[in-house]
């Protein structure tokens, strides 16, 4: 079974993200090392079209 997951980032994103990164991706990194995370990322523009 596989899910997707699709968000709308906060009007503030741009500005917080780049301080929450490295934790982020060291996370996404634990599932990609187990082989339970296939696909991470945003769309075009992540303010206007979402994120998965």
């Amino acid at each position: 079974m596989k899910y997707v997951l699709f968000y709308e980032s906060a009007d503030d994103v741009l500005a917080n993200a780049p301080r929450h990164f490295p934790a982020h991706a060291a996370r996404l990194a634990e599932f990609i090392e187990r082989g339970t995370l296939l696909m991470s990322g945003a769309f075009g523009d992540p303010q206007q079209e979402g994120s998965m």
